[in-house]
């Protein structure tokens, strides 16, 4: 198709996403995971009057191919190129303009725990994650960005959280096994050929094949 790409006309700006490898790594380090998501992060963030008729587009109204409606955005869109680098500024903006009304932490989180739109994070204790959670979600308001679809392997964690503001579909992280179900009290492995034994509470052990491992994980639910 000819034509000129919007895209090919815009400066995609400075690469100002965080690292995800450095987000993950730093996500494994407290024993306390909160992971929330901006409700559409685009989309918050204005563009200048002076570009936005680079966003004009046409709609056709009930497939009538005859009079379309001519329609302009006025915030960054989904799929433009320069809108990663416009949308993390803002935020990266917002956490600068907030550092005398929030902690270190607070600020530090939308700094270097933001994925794009991801948030990111653990810390050591339930309350230290209450805390965050509340603060970070209030200084990211400030700039009118939404934190939503809470997740924590934490139930005191979420608690504090409006129901209306979890993850869907609600995932439980603590593995509870009834005394009906299989217990798996350790598992052990001998380094060398892959083989090894799975010592399984109320049965003989079993060679720590392909077969006896998939055997085990379809029994156990969550």
């Amino acid at each position: 198709m000819l034509g000129v790409s919007l895209n090919n006309q815009l400066h995609q700006g400075p690469d100002l996403t965080n690292s995800l490898l450095c987000v993950l790594l730093r996500f494994r380090q407290g024993p306390v995971a909160l992971v929330a998501d901006i409700e559409g992060m685009f989309n918050q963030v204005k563009v200048p009057p002076e570009d936005a008729d680079a966003l004009r587009f046409l709609w056709w109204k009930d497939s009538n191919l005859e009079r379309p409606s001519e329609f302009q955005m006025t915030s960054y869109i989904f799929g433009a190129i320069d809108s990663p680098s416009c949308a993390i500024f803002c935020l990266k903006r917002a956490a600068e303009d907030n550092k005398g009304n929030f902690s270190e932490d607070a600020v530090n989180a939308v700094n270097e725990d933001l994925y794009v739109d991801d948030f990111i994070k653990s810390v050591k204790t339930v309350e230290e994650a209450r805390s965050l959670a509340n603060e970070v979600t209030s200084l990211l308001a400030e700039a009118g960005f939404r934190l939503t679809k809470w997740m924590s392997n934490s139930q005191d964690v979420l608690s504090v959280i409006p129901e209306e503001e979890w993850g869907r579909p609600k995932v439980d992280f603590q593995l509870k096994l009834k005394t009906s179900q299989l217990k798996l009290k350790n598992i052990r492995s001998s380094v060398g050929r892959g083989k090894g034994r799975l010592p399984i509470h109320g049965s003989r052990a079993k060679p720590a094949t392909n077969k006896a491992w998939n055997s085990v994980s379809s029994k156990l639910s969550v």
